[in-house]
This record gives structure tokens, C-alpha cells and sequence, in this order.
């Protein structure tokens, strides 16, 4: 069992981090950790929302074998969507030519969201071609075409064994292949959904990685900026103990709830009192560090809200589940996101737990 170190509740960031600095040509890497125990082509055949990606890649098993190698590397990975929003132009492609567009998502070396400024080149594989960077409400790239494609970075700082992967909303496409019809830069996709799931290191994996601090938002600011997470956030905002301790050193282990998850039990939520709801959102909170891979099939985890428990399931995915009767479950859709006081899971239903005021009727 993993015990309780402080006090705390719960939230997570995949869409949007703010990059550092105004001005833009140096990049500042962290160190890789290798954090993740899957390479970035095991990650990416193992969530759903990539697999038109891993399909294009299936074709070049020079990339294949690259990305299964030990890199460093950096890709900006285009959901199904992404790919789905150009597939007249993707199905034109000749093979030289697609294989210059994956190309042009990947970067030979490390390069965190965080350590991103405005304006900045980085330099694809596709030589000499590179992408673009812009700092704002969210991180955008761009790529060199013209008009140029503009990708929103819904998921970053995703570690692999060999690098890292920033989940984008649109392929960038680069100069001199096709004139492309994209959609606009307005269209994002919020990747998060139930079914991106991502399978971890099996039970017998158990080897503990000391949290490096890489990211450079607390909990709460992450959560924040994360469209997502939205009901997360207002949810905590009714609790400034909870926020000022979220923001505080940690290190915390939260399990975040997505939109859909609070809308799925929406009514069950309205009845709660006040008092009840912060049982749930510290039902969601573990005062140490957990990563998915540290996870044991069966493993209990101390959550915030003594003495009450969560238990972790793996096989095609990890599941999580509360100790109320009957037990909600949980998938972890988004693994391991990193936060400068803890790490976030994303997770696709409330952990309703058993509360102090009594059982209450679960709505779905």
C-alpha cells in the first residue's frame, strides 16, 4: 500500500502549456529521463487516437526502426482526425511523399514544451525543412509551406523510452509536395477521449523513477489551461484549501477526470453537498509520486480522503477503481504527464467513493 504524505485534491494538463521566453531561436532541453518503458512507436501503436499515424509509419520500416532506436527524438503526432481532415491529400501522396510528411514531425533530439520559445525553428528530419513554433493560449507549429499548416499541441510532454511525443490537431505538411486543403486552424481537436488508451509496463515492472520535476506548471496551472479539464477546475475552485495545496511542493499523484466523465454522472454531482464533493475530488488524490509503469496489478493507493482507497488493475490498459459498492471504474487515458509538483493521470470517469454522509445513487 502506498501511504499518504500531505494533503490535497486533484486535477492534470494535456492541452494546452505555455513555452517560456519571447524571443526564439534556443531551445533549452531537459535532460530525457527515459521515464517512459515503451518507445515512441510501442506509444503511439498503443493508443487508438494514432493509429492512421502508426499506419502511415507501417509503410517505412527504416522509420520503424528508427523510432524504435535510442534516439533521442521529438515527434508532433496527428491524431486520427488530423489525418482524416486531409485524406484527399494524404490518399495523392505518392510513398516518397508521405514519408517526407512524417518526416517532417519529427525532431533528432529533445525538445519539452516547456523549453519551447516564440518563434523558435526546430529542424525536421525532412532536411531542410523545418517547423515553426508560437507561444500563446496554447503552443502552435507551423510548418514551412505556404500557406503554412498549423498544428495546436492538445497533449504534450508524453515521455517515451527514446524521446518525447506532443499529441497535434492538424499534419504538418511541408513545402513543395501538393497543394493541401486543411482545416482551419480554429477546428482543434480536444484529445482525450475514453478510448486513447495507453498500455503500460506489465505487473512485474515495478522499478521506481524519482520525480524529475520537468514540468514547469504546479498541478493546478496546468489544469487550468486545459480545456478538458474544465470541470476539474471549477469543481476545485469551490475549495481554496485544495488549490493553495495542489499548488504547493508536493509531490502529488492526481487521477483527472475529463468533461465527460463529470457530465456522465452530472446529476449524481448536483446532489452532492459541498462537503461530499471535496470527498470526491480528494478520492482522486495520492500524496506521493506514482507513474503507471510503478503500478502493481491489485496495488492499493491512499488517496486524500482517509481512509479511503483506490485499486489499480492492468492488462490492456491500467483501471482504477473505488472502494464504493458497486466499485466506479476508471480507464487512465493519458499516462505520466509530468507537473513541477507531481504527476497527473488523465482518466475517463469520477472515482466516486464511499462518503461520510451515507451511499449516495450513482447516475450514468
Amino acid at each position: 500500500m502506498r501511504a499518504v504524505y500531505a494533503l490535497i485534491a486533484t486535477v492534470f494538463t494535456a492541452v494546452s502549456l505555455s513555452g517560456c521566453g519571447d524571443g526564439g531561436t534556443t531551445t533549452t532541453t531537459a535532460p530525457h529521463t527515459g521515464t517512459g518503458t515503451q518507445t515512441i512507436v510501442n506509444l503511439a501503436s498503443a493508443t487508438d487516437d494514432l493509429s492512421s499515424l502508426v499506419a502511415a509509419l507501417s509503410k517505412f520500416p527504416d522509420l520503424i526502426d528508427a523510432l524504435n532506436g535510442a534516439g533521442p527524438f521529438t515527434v508532433f503526432a496527428p491524431t486520427n482526425a488530423a489525418f482524416t481532415a486531409i485524406q484527399s491529400t494524404v490518399d495523392g501522396l505518392t510513398d516518397a511523399q508521405l514519408k517526407e510528411v512524417l518526416q517532417n514531425h519529427v525532431f533528432g533530439g529533445l525538445a519539452y514544451s516547456y523549453g519551447l520559445t516564440n518563434g523558435e525553428i526546430v529542424p525536421t528530419l525532412f532536411t531542410p525543412h523545418n517547423l515553426t513554433v508560437a507561444l500563446g493560449a496554447a503552443v502552435t507549429i507551423s510548418s514551412d509551406s505556404d500557406p503554412a499548416t498549423v498544428a495546436t499541441v492538445t497533449i504534450p510532454n508524453v515521455n517515451a523510452s527514446n524521446g518525447v511525443v506532443h499529441v497535434v490537431d492538424a499534419v504538418l505538411v511541408p513545402a513543395g509536395l501538393v497543394a493541401t486543403t486543411v482545416a482551419p486552424a480554429s477546428a482543434t481537436t480536444t484529445v482525450a477521449p475514453a478510448s486513447v488508451t495507453t498500455t503500460v509496463a506489465p505487473a512485474s515492472v515495478t522499478t521506481t523513477a524519482p520525480h524529475t520535476g520537468t514540468g514547469t506548471q504546479t498541478i493546478v496551472n496546468l489544469a487550468s489551461a486545459t480545456d478538458d479539464l474544465s470541470s476539474l477546475v471549477a469543481a476545485l475552485s469551490k475549495f481554496p484549501d485544495l488549490i493553495a495545496a495542489l499548488n504547493g511542493a508536493g509531490p502529488f499523484t492526481v487521477f483527472a477526470p475529463t468533461n465527460a466523465a463529470f457530465a456522465a454522472i452530472q446529476s449524481t454531482v448536483d446532489g452532492l453537498t459541498d462537503a461530499q464533493l471535496k470527498e470526491v475530488l480528494q478520492n482522486h488524490v495520492y500524496g506521493g509520486l506514482a507513474y503507471s509503469y510503478d503500478l502493481t496489478d491489485g496495488e492499493t493507493v491512499a488517496t486524500l480522503f482517509t481512509p479511503h482507497e483506490l485499486t489499480v488493475a492492468l492488462g490492456a490498459a491500467v483501471t482504477i477503481s473505488s472502494d464504493s459498492s458497486p466499485a466506479t471504474v476508471a480507464t487512465v487515458t493519458i499516462p505520466n504527464v509530468n507537473a513541477s509538483n507531481g504527476v497527473v493521470h488523465v482518466v475517463d470517469a469520477v472515482l466516486v467513493p464511499l462518503l461520510t454522509a451515507g451511499a449516495i445513487t450513482l447516475a450514468v
